[in-house]
């Protein structure tokens, strides 16, 4: 499998299908015409800046720096590198030997590797590919480079399947994607009774803080997703009662049952975590405030013989 990723992905237009007697049907106002062009302008200013970058560097202009790998030297621009990677932002900003004598020695880096960041640097595209995207990832994390971090992040996401998942359960632990990590957790809600224990038990807590934001857009019921979650807390105790009280506040606790919120309430486990049980009685209250209003009505009703409508 193989693609080209760019980082200014999301300002491309495609008005190719767009004919004059179609224009009309297929834009519906003046604004979202206006919007598109300013897309398509801003879009090509940036593959201008870029370009020009790039062309200095095929002309060999203003060069001063010189990376070294190997026999290799790729001669590139300190502000290019800068502003790419805070590996080498660091190193230009700090009295280090490095900026001084205006090159570096890197070891452990496939010159072709490196070759593909520089030039990622220099045009925002690079080609991934099933071969070489694990080595990339290696180079970027190492060079912290976080725009090139998220479209590797994003290639991920369109090989992600089944049959991987746990394999990129590892990758996003390793390297820290949170866009991977959203992947993971839209995978992991839409899939609750096919996840082994043994892979619940792999979870980390990356990925309950993604699982649980993703569900938190949801109407869905979360009280079998929540008995997992707090198994998977019970596994260590101790390094994970904090993870509770940081995904709290994303748990839809209003629509869990009144009597499972009773249980929690009286719960050991929950009242190690003080947020999380205030969170879980003040639903309790508002469960059952709700209930009662219902059953109220409802008497009222059956007493007076006329009918009354109530919100659910």
């Amino acid at each position: 499998m193989r693609g080209k990723h760019c980082a200014l992905g999301h300002y491309t237009v495609n008005f190719s299908h767009l004919t004059p007697t179609s224009y009309n049907t297929q834009i519906s106002s003046h604004s979202e015409t206006n919007c598109i062009k300013k897309m398509a302008d801003e879009r090509g200013k940036w593959i201008s800046f870029f370009s020009g970058l790039n062309d200095l560097r095929t002309n060999q202009q203003l060069f001063d720096f010189t990376i070294l790998i190997g026999e290799r030297a790729f001669p590139v621009h300190k502000v290019i590198m800068a502003a790419n990677s805070d590996y080498f932002k660091q190193m230009f900003l700090i009295e280090m030997r490095e900026r001084e004598e205006n090159r570096v020695t890197i070891e452990g880096v496939d010159p072709y590797i490196m070759e593909l960041v520089i030039d990622y640097c220099y045009t925002q595209e690079i080609s991934l590919n099933d071969e070489n995207y694990q080595v990339v990832l290696s180079a970027a994390s190492r060079f912290m480079m976080k725009s090139l971090l998220d479209i590797i992040a994003n290639y991920l996401s369109t090989i992600f399947s089944r049959s991987n998942w746990s394999h990129m359960m590892e990758i996003s632990n390793r390297h820290n994607l949170p866009k991977l990590d959203e992947t993971i957790a839209k995978f992991v809600c839409k899939n609750l009774e096919s996840i082994s224990e043994p892979e619940w038990a792999d979870l980390k807590a990356n990925h309950w803080a993604a699982i649980w934001q993703e569900k938190s857009r949801s109407e869905d019921l979360d009280e079998d997703l929540f008995k997992k979650f707090l198994d998977w807390v019970k596994i260590d105790l101790v390094n994970r009662i904090p993870i509770l009280d940081n995904v709290a506040e994303y748990v839809r606790f209003d629509q869990f049952t009144a009597p499972y919120l009773v249980k929690l309430g009286c719960s050991a486990l929950i009242h190690e975590s003080f947020s999380c049980l205030q969170l879980i009685h003040l639903a309790k209250d508002s469960v059952l405030m709700k209930q009662w209003h219902c059953l109220n009505r409802t008497r009222n009703t059956a007493s007076t013989g006329e009918t009354s409508w109530t919100l659910d």
